[in-house]
């Protein structure tokens, strides 16, 4: 394991070290093209700007922005019952899923709603993913969902958006195994989840029971952010 280590950090070093060492020598946006993979904002443009020039509001720069790509929007999903803003433009994964039998429960949780950005900005973004987590009883965070069912689409987080848009991700599918096991498969890659399609919690080397399962949090619209 650890000469495999060694071989996967020495082709990370070898393939970044040029971009990194010619972005040294580039100035602003050249710069951050040769820096920047992609950038995932983790916060919710829900309210316009409090803009009270002439011209054009910072919104609508801000969507210009996100119209060159490789930038990834963040919003929340809610499970209170009500389908929060309407219109919301959200982005579903195209998601292929494989059962053993027709009657397996789908592993996901399922929201009745969402805190999703402005349409300007929705509009402008060619992906975006969901910020929802919740921590243990003990309140240590040690795992997040992947995927969250709405209206019959399944969503991404924004952290998978993020990584299939680094490495350009084309085929994603979930192989379902029972109730409580489940492998997200990227292209190459498997990633193991459980019953509610999180990757599995960080074990101390004290292997202890495991808690039950948290109900996922909901991001309230107190904690987002307009734009500036």
């Amino acid at each position: 394991r650890e000469a495999a280590n060694f071989v996967r950090l020495t082709f990370w070093s070898v393939l970044s070290a040029p971009l990194w060492i010619a972005g040294a020598f580039a100035d602003g946006d050249t710069r951050l093209l040769l820096w920047v993979a992609a950038v995932a904002l983790d916060i919710i443009f829900a309210e316009p700007d409090r803009f009270e020039g002439t011209g054009r509001s910072p919104d609508e720069m801000l969507a210009d922005t996100l119209r060159e790509g490789r930038v990834v929007l963040g919003y929340a999903m809610t499970f209170d019952g009500h389908s929060g803003q309407a219109p919301c433009i959200l982005h579903p994964l195209g998601l292929a899923i494989m059962r053993r039998d027709d009657s397996a429960e789908e592993p996901f949780f399922r929201s009745t709603g969402a805190i999703c950005n402005l349409s300007v900005l929705s509009e402008a973004a060619s992906v975006s993913g969901f910020l929802n987590a919740a921590p243990d009883p003990d309140g240590l965070l040690r795992r997040a969902p992947v995927l969250i069912a709405r209206d019959g689409h399944v969503y991404p987080s924004l952290a998978l958006t993020a990584f299939t848009s680094v490495f350009g991700t084309r085929n994603v599918s979930l192989r379902v195994a029972n109730v409580n096991s489940s492998s997200l498969l990227l292209d190459n890659r498997t990633v193991p989840l459980d019953g509610r399609s999180s990757p599995p919690r960080i074990r101390s080397r004290v292997d202890l029971p495991e808690p039950e399962a948290p109900m996922i949090a909901s991001v309230s619209p107190a904690r987002t952010c307009s734009s500036t």
